[in-house]
């Protein structure tokens, strides 16, 4: 597993096939190029860094299931962990993380389309983002599994499951205050990737993990002048 830390930024590169020097060499890469603080090959996690251990899809982890994909050869799995502060209070923060439409102001070039009526946070509610343009767009179908705030504790806790067309697997976030008027958002992604082969997993771990750093990045700046 590899940690690299650019400002309050930590991303953790977890390579989980038989090219993990390549990955562990472009996530120091990466770092040198943003401004690399800290950089290195870690055991485990740091104190000040929480990490959700999200299940897999029934039969996800199976090895003899994924060996008979027809997939097999060119499915990625990309798992990744940002760990991101908000200057703003913990409810304030969820409630704009699970306003699902909300997400296209601050995450570029995607668009999401609500398919089920009613509460659309509801266990059991579908959506879609597609991020991209054209030919290259990627539609992204989710189905929300957990969705829970805990107002005795000021927390949150979402997870949905990723179900195609190209991705599949879960995704979800926490939320923790860390005083009255800032908390703590912990992201995880863990997917698998159709059609990408597994030695460009390094790259999509990385790439996506700034990806949703500069996103909520953005979101932090909308927030603050709201």
């Amino acid at each position: 597993m590899n940690a690299c830390k650019v400002g309050d930024f930590r991303v953790i590169v977890d390579v989980q096939d038989d090219r993990r020097s390549h990955g562990a060499v472009f996530a120091d890469g990466v770092a040198q190029i943003l401004g690399e603080q800290e950089c290195g090959t870690i055991g485990g996690h740091p104190s000040s860094l929480r990490e959700w251990q999200m299940p897999r899809p029934p039969g996800a982890a199976g090895v003899a299931e994924r060996s008979a994909s027809p997939y097999r050869h060119c499915m990625a799995n990309v798992r990744f962990t940002v760990t991101q502060p908000f200057d703003a209070p913990a409810r304030v923060v969820w409630d704009a993380l699970i306003d699902w439409k909300g997400h296209e102001t601050w995450i570029p070039a995607t668009k999401v389309e609500i398919h089920t009526d009613g509460d659309p946070t509801a266990v059991g509610s579908e959506f879609t983002a597609t991020t991209g343009y054209g030919p290259l767009a990627l539609p992204d179908k989710m189905r929300v599994t957990r969705c829970a705030w805990d107002d005795g504790a000021d927390m949150g806790d979402c997870e949905v499951e990723k179900i195609g067309p190209v991705l599949t697997g879960r995704a979800g976030f926490t939320i923790e205050p860390t005083s009255e008027t800032a908390c703590e958002v912990v992201w995880i992604e863990d997917v698998e990737v159709r059609y990408l082969p597994r030695f460009l997993a390094p790259i999509a771990k990385v790439a996506g993990a700034v990806g949703f750093r500069l996103g909520m990045r953005k979101l932090g700046k909308q927030l603050a002048t709201r």
